[in-house]
């Protein structure tokens, strides 16, 4: 490491120190709130492990999560799609 890494007070020292370095790049998982290495084998990235990557699909099939949708671009949208089919069938 540089001389920075070794100045007395530097973050990094001090990182070490504490056994903090290894906690840097550590992530919460979205299901179980639960902080998790990427590097992990047992990690199902974005998730902690597969069983937190299963609830979360079985959330978005089972409609719990969902996408904001605006109600007048999806009336336009609908209203073109009829016209394209229509003009199709002529």
């Amino acid at each position: 490491m540089g001389k920075l890494a070794h100045r007395k007070g530097s973050p990094l020292k001090k990182a070490e120190k504490s056994g903090t370095i290894g906690q840097m790049n550590r992530l919460r998982c979205t299901v179980c709130e639960r902080e998790f290495s990427p590097d992990d084998p047992e990690t199902a990235m974005p998730f902690c492990s597969a069983r937190c990557k299963r609830i979360d699909a079985v959330r978005w099939l089972g409609e719990e999560y969902g996408l904001p949708i605006e109600e007048e671009a999806e009336a336009d949208n609908i209203e073109r799609a009829r016209k394209h089919d229509r003009e199709s069938d002529a």
